[in-house]
C-alpha cells in the first residue's frame, strides 16, 4: 500500500494525519481527554492500514521479489550489563523469519560483564554477533554495525531499552514498504516497566511540553511522513551508500547529525508508533545531569556543523544557564548602585520558576500525586541547566581553541625585544623531521617508582627516527645527574611556586620549549602540570597532553580545583585505567572525548621461561631472601606508605598463619611506614616468618620466590606490581581498586576483595596458597595476558600513535588557521 492510499484511508475515517511535525504540533496541545480519544481513533486507523498492507494481493517487500527484507539490528553498547541480556532476548523473540535478520552488538570496550553476556548469548543464537568497538563512542559503534551488517534495512537499538512487543522487525519492514520510505523514525518514551520513583519523575518531565524540543517526535504518537531529524532509527542500505556513516567526532547528538544529513539528501522519511522502543531513564540526579551536559555539548557541535539546526527553543537552555552564571555580575552591578541587571535577573528566574511549577502542578493534579510538585522542578532544573551548561562548556572550549591559535599568531609577530621582555624565545617550527616531545615531571629520585618507571621505559623505546624526546624536570636529583642518559635532560630548578625563583623556572621552561621547538608537551604530576601548562602556553606549543597515573588520593580540594582549570589547557588527558578515566571525568569535569586510556606497559622480554628455568629462578630467589625451598610464601611489592595499606597485608598474613603455620611473607619496598610495620609484625608474632626486603632494583628476580602476589592498597590507578606478579606467573589476591579488575579480566587465578578488609584478603591468600590448580593456571594464563594486553611494545605504540594523531591536528590548524574538530 502506498502512502497516498494510507492517507486516503485516514481521510475516509475523518481523521487525516498531518504531513509534518509542525502541522501536528497544535494537536499535541489539546486537552488530555481529546488526546486520548484521538489516540484511540488513530490506533484503529493504523491497525486497519496494517491489515490492508498485509493483504495477500500486495507483495511483502519488493514488488519484484516478494520476500522479507534482511534486517541488521545495530546495538552500540558500553557497560550495559544491567539491560543487555533482556534486550537481546526481546530481539531474538521477534516474530520475524530468523534467517532474515541479524543482531550486531558493537561493544565499546565495556569494563563490566557486557562482553561476557553478549558472547554467551551469541554462542546459542547465531543471529547475534559480537563486534569490538575500539572507538568506544556510540557513533563509532553505529558505524561498526553499519560496516559489518548485511542488511537491506539497518535498525539501531540501544542496549538500555525495552522492546514492548514481538512485532518490531515485522513493523519496520511493513512501514518501509507502506510509506515507500528510506528512513523511519519511532517514538522513544521513557516508560519501560520496573521504573523507580525517580526514574518515573524523569520520564514525566522529559515527556512534558518543556522537557524536550518543540519539534521532537520522540514522545509523539503521530504516524505519517515526518522529518527524521529527532527520531530517525531505521535506514535502507541506499541511505548509507549516499549519505555515508555517522560522524565519530560526536559523543552525543550523533544520531541527530546523521538524520539531518539524511533529510538534506532528500530521502523520504516517516514515523510510526508501531515502532515504539521504550528507554530507561537515568537512575540518579547526578547521572541525569551528566547525560544532559553531554547532550548540550552535542547540540553545540551540531550547531557548528550545521548552523541551520540552532532554533530558538534549542538555544533557550544555554540562555538560561548563561543567566544563572551571570548572577555574580548582577550582584556586583547592584553593589555599584545599578539595580536594573539584578531586577531583570530576578524577573527571568521568577518567570522560569512559574513555568516549571505550573507544568509540575498540572502533572501532579492529573495523576493525583502531590509529591510530583516537589520533585519535578528539581528534575526540570537538571534537564535545562545541564543542557545549557553543556552547550556553554563546548562553546567555551571552542573559543579557547580559537584564542590559542590567535595567541600563537600574535606571539609569532611580536618583535624580538618584546619577546625577550616576556621571557619567550624564538620558537623553532616543526620542519618535517622527528616530532619533538617534551616530557615534564616534578622529579625522578628512583627509577623503580610506578609513574617514573613507565616514563623511563617510554623514553628508552620511542622510535628515534620519528620522535625526539626531551626530559624536563622541575627538581634535580642525584639519580638524574649520575644515571640518566636516555635523552637530553633540562632541570628548571622550580622547588616551590611560592618563591620568585620558582616562577623563573617556569619562564625557563617556556624558553626551552620554544628554543627546542617542542611539538608536544606531556605533563606528569601536579606541579609539572601547573608549570608545564603555563610554559606551553607562553611558548606556543601546539599540543599538550596531561597525565594521571594515580587516583589523586593525596589531592586536596584546592588541588582539584586547580587541576580542573589546568586540564582545560590540555588537548588530551591520558589515564592508565578506565576506572581512573571515569573518576577524572567525574571529579574534574573533563569531557569524555578528551580522555584516553593507555594501560601501563611491561617488558615482556623478562617473562618466565619453561618449567626448568622457573624452578631455577625460584631457588635463586628464595636463597636471596633466606627462605626455605618448600615453605608457602605470599609476597607484596610496594612503597611502604600508608596508602599501600601494608598494615592490612600483615593482618591478613596473621590470619593465614593461624591456619597455615608454615606460611611466610615478604615485603619488598621501602618507606616512612617501615618502623610502624615492623612493630606491627612483632605484635602479631610474625617477625620470624616475615621478611622486610627493603628497596630492591632486582624486583623481577625476587618474584619467583612468591607463591602468591598480593596487592593491599586503598588507592591505585593501574598497579605495576600487579602486572609484575602476573608476568611472573603468580596467582594474585588484590583489593578492588582502580584498574585491578581491568588487569585481571579473563583470569581464573585472580581473587579480588574489598579494600581495607583484612579478613577477606587473608581468606583469598590462603585459598590461593592451597589451590595448586589455580597456581598452575596462573603460570600459564598470566604471562599470556601480560604479553597480549600490557606489553611495552603496545604501550609505546599507543603513545606514538597519539603523538601522530595530535600532530595531524596541529598540521590542520597550521595549514588552514581553523581548529580541527576532535
Amino acid at each position: 500500500m502506498s502512502f497516498a492510499a494510507v492517507r486516503g484511508l485516514l481521510a475516509r475515517r475523518g481523521k487525516a494525519s498531518p504531513a509534518t511535525a509542525e502541522q501536528q504540533a497544535p494537536g499535541e496541545q489539546q486537552a488530555a481527554g481529546e488526546q486520548q480519544a484521538a489516540g484511540q481513533v488513530q490506533e484503529e486507523v493504523v491497525a486497519q492500514a496494517v491489515a490492508e498492507a498485509e493483504s495477500p494481493e500486495i507483495p511483502l517487500w519488493r514488488r519484484d521479489e516478494g520476500v522479507w527484507p534482511f534486517i541488521t539490528v545495530v546495538m552500540p553498547v558500553r557497560n550495559e550489563e544491567q539491560f543487555i541480556a533482556a534486550t537481546l532476548e526481546q530481539l531474538l523473540a521477534q516474530r520475524y523469519p530468523h534467517d532474515r535478520f541479524e543482531i550486531i552488538v558493537a561493544d565499546g570496550m565495556s569494563g563490566d560483564a557486557t562482553p561476557d553476556i553478549v558472547k554467551e548469548i551469541a554462542g546459542r543464537a547465531p543471529q547475534v554477533r559480537y563486534v569490538p568497538n575500539a572507538g568506544r563512542r556510540s557513533s563509532a559503534g553505529r558505524n561498526a554495525g553499519f560496516r559489518e551488517g548485511r542488511g537491506d534495512i539497518f535498525l539501531v537499538v540501544d542496549g538500555h531499552c525495552h522492546i514492548p512487543d514481538a512485532m518490531l522487525l515485522h513493523n519496520v519492514a511493513q512501514c518501509m514498504r507502506r510509506f515507500d520510505a528510506d528512513c523511519l523514525g519511532r517514538p522513544q518514551p521513557l516508560d519501560p516497566p520496573g521504573l523507580t520513583a525517580f526514574q518515573r519523575v524523569v520520564a514525566l518531565a522529559r515527556a512534558s511540553r518543556i522537557g524536550h524540543g518543540a519539534g521532537s517526535l520522540i514522545y509523539s504518537g503521530y504516524e505519517g511522513p515526518a522529518s527524521p531529524v529527532s527520531n530517525g532509527a531505521a535506514y535502507t542500505r541506499a541511505v548509507l551508500e549516499k549519505v555515508g556513516y555517522v560522524d565519530e567526532s560526536f559523543d552525543a547528538c550523533e544520531d541527530v547529525e546523521f538524520n539531518y544529513r539524511v533529510e538534506q539528501a532528500g530521502f523520504t522519511a516517516a514515523t510510526s508508533p508501531l515502532l515504539t522502543v521504550r528507554y530507561y531513564p537515568r537512575e540518579t540526579l547526578p547521572e541525569l545531569w551528566r547525560q544532559m551536559v553531554r547532550y548540550g555539548e552535542g547540540r553545540f557541535r551540531l550547531w557548528r556543523r550545521h548552523p541551520a539546526t540552532l532554533t530558538l527553543p534549542a538555544a533557550l537552555p544555554a540562555a538560561l544557564a548563561a543567566g544563572v552564571f551571570s548572577l555574580p555580575l548582577c550582584l556586583l552591578a547592584a553593589l555599584a548602585g545599578w539595580l536594573l541587571p539584578l531586577g531583570m535577573w530576578l524577573l527571568c528566574v521568577l518567570l522560569y520558576a512559574l513555568a516549571v511549577f505550573t507544568v509540575s502542578a498540572v502533572e501532579a493534579q492529573k495523576r493525583e500525586e502531590p509529591a510530583l510538585l516537589r520533585h519535578m522542578p528539581v528534575v526540570f532544573g537538571s534537564i535545562h541547566l545541564g543542557l545549557g551548561y553543556g552547550f556553554l562548556r563546548a562553546a567555551a572550549r571552542c573559543l579557547r581553541q580559537g584564542w590559542r591559535q590567535w595567541k600563537n599568531s600574535f606571539i609569532a609577530v611580536l618583535p624580538r625585544r618584546a619577546r625577550r621582555v616576556l621571557g619567550i624565545a624564538e620558537r623553532v617550527p616543526h620542519s618535517g623531521g622527528p616530532v619533538r616531545v617534551g616530557m615534564v615531571i616534578d622529579g625522578i629520585w628512583s627509577p623503580t617508582a610506578g609513574t617514573e618507571k613507565q616514563l623511563l621505559m617510554l623514553l628508552d623505546r620511542l622510535d628515534r627516527e620519528k620522535f625526539e624526546p626531551v626530559l624536563y624536570v622541575l627538581r634535580g636529583s642525584q639519580w638524574i645527574s649520575e644515571s640518566f642518559d636516555s635523552c637530553q635532560v633540562r632541570v628548571a630548578g622550580t622547588d616551590s611556586f611560592k618563591t620568585r625563583e620558582g616562577w623563573r623556572g617556569v619562564l625557563r621552561l617556556a624558553q626551552w620549549f620554544a628554543a627546542d621547538g617542542v611539538d608536544v608537551v606531556q605533563l606528569h604530576f601536579r606541579d609539572a602540570t601547573l608549570a608545564g601548562t603555563v610554559a606551553a602556553w607562553l611558548a606556543g606549543v601546539p599540543r599538550v597532553i596531561s597525565m594521571r597515573k594515580n587516583q589523586g588520593y593525596w589531592l586536596t580540594r584546592p588541588d582539584r580545583l586547580l587541576l580542573r582549570v589546568l586540564n582545560r589547557g590540555a588537548d588530551v588527558f591520558v589515564a592508565n585505567s578506565a576506572d581512573t578515566a571515569a573518576r577524572v571525568r567525574r571529579t574534574e569535569h573533563l569531557p569524555a572525548e578528551a580522555v584516553r586510556v593507555i594501560p601501563n606497559g611491561f617488558d615482556t622480554g623478562a617473562l618466565p621461561g619453561d618449567g626448568g628455568m622457573r624452578a631455577a629462578a625460584r631457588q635463586e630467589a628464595r636463597e636471596a631472601l633466606g627462605l626455605a625451598p618448600d615453605v608457602p610464601v605470599a609476597g607484596i611489592v610496594a612503597n611502604l606508605r600508608p596508602v599501600k595499606r601494608l598494615d592490612v597485608f600483615l593482618k591478613a598474613a596473621a590470619a593465614v598463619r593461624r591456619k597455615m603455620p608454615a606460611a611466610h611473607f615478604v615485603l619488598v619496598g621501602e618507606g616512612s611506614a617501615r618502623p610502624a610495620l615492623e612493630k606491627q609484625a612483632r605484635k602479631l608474632k610474625l617477625e620470624e616468618c616475615t621478611v622486610f626486603a627493603g628497596r630492591r632494583e632486582d624486583v623481577q628476580r625476587l618474584l619467583p620466590a612468591f607463591d602468591v602476589g598480593v596487592l593491599s592498597s586503598d588507592s591505585e590507578s593501574f598497579s605495576n606490581a600487579l602486572v609484575e606478579y602476573m608476568a611472573a606467573g603468580l596467582p594474585v589476591a588484590a583489593t578492588d581498586v582502580g584498574g585491578v579488575r581491568e588487569a585481571l579480566e579473563g583470569s581464573a587465578a585472580g581473587r579480588i576483595v574489598p579494600a581495607g578488609n583484612a579478613r577477606r584478603l587473608g581468606a583469598a591468600v590462603l585459598e590461593l596458597l592451597q589451590d595448586e590448580q589455580a597456581r598452575g593456571l596462573a603460570a600459564e594464563e598470566h604471562p599470556r595476558i601480560v604479553r597480549e594486553r600490557f606489553s611495552a611494545r603496545a604501550y609505546v605504540a599507543a603513545y606514538e600513535e597519539l603523538y601522530r594523531e595530535l600532530m595531524c591536528g596541529a598540521a590542520d590548524v597550521n595549514a588552514s588557521g581553523v581548529q580541527k574538530e576532535e
